[in-house]
């Protein structure tokens, strides 16, 4: 019998907070919060004290602390910590107003005591298409980041692999792998390797294994390790390769 490589679950089930810790999600979202986001997630991994909004990915063996996610990508084996903003859309500063009721219709949610509540709903369902906003880009963070406390990330930014953002920064541009960028705005202070090192890391890839398959690499010192991956590699060793959880949007 042919393996599945995806199993899909509907954002607005009502059991959903289980099948998601089933298959290997570690979180505390409850229903309402998972069911503002969809997109692929390979276990495992693990969402704390975050609301996650629109598309996102999250590759094996990471984790976030705390905070908000907007249009988010992240690979595997990254280290996010807490008060993140991420990816969040901007407002028009030439139209009318800064105020989203120009584009996004039903912001609050009213009552049947409210005095208004007849006209607000109506103006909801005939939701204006003269002031239509454009679309935040998607934002994507590479394998083996460290994102520390209380970082912003513009949407649209890049964060190459093995890169480290520091705490409170404010990340408005692309950030090359394995820099580290402190700051505000975010500005590079060194590399973690030299250009070399770098280069092997980037082909060889590493975050492509599962905790156990690297348990044996001489963590660190990062040549040596690369060595025994390369050795572990040339006898055969595959990648990890999970069934993939796909969060149907409702």
């Amino acid at each position: 019998m042919q393996r599945k490589t995806k199993m899909e679950i509907l954002n607005s089930d009502k059991d959903s907070v289980e099948q998601l810790r089933k298959f290997g999600i570690n979180h505390n979202m409850a229903p309402k919060d998972i069911a503002r986001f969809w997109g692929n997630i390979e276990p495992p991994i693990r969402i704390s004290e975050t609301r996650i909004f629109h598309d996102f990915s999250m590759g094996a063996f990471s984790y976030v602390s705390g905070g908000f996610l907007y249009h988010t990508h992240i690979g595997r084996y990254c280290s996010l910590s807490n008060q993140l903003h991420i990816g969040q859309g901007n407002h028009p500063v030439d139209w009318l107003s800064t105020h989203p009721f120009q584009y996004q219709a039903g912001i609050f949610d009213v009552r049947d005591t409210y005095e208004f509540k007849d006209q607000y709903d109506a103006d909801r369902r005939a939701h204006t298409k003269n002031a239509v906003m454009e679309r935040p880009k998607p934002t994507k963070i590479g394998n083996d980041c460290w994102i520390a406390t209380g970082v912003f990330i513009k949407n649209g930014v890049t964060i190459g692999d093995g890169a480290v953002i520091g705490a409170r920064s404010i990340v408005t541009k692309d950030v090359p792998p394995y820099a580290i960028v402190v700051g505000s705005p975010a500005r590079i202070i060194r590399y973690r390797f030299d250009e070399l090192l770098i280069e092997r890391l980037l082909r060889l890839q590493w975050w492509r294994f599962a905790t156990w398959q690297l348990r044996d690499l001489n963590m660190s010192h990062p040549s040596q390790a690369l060595d025994t991956l390369e050795e572990l590699i040339d006898k055969g060793l595959e990648p990890y390769v999970p069934q993939k959880l796909f969060v149907k949007r409702g």
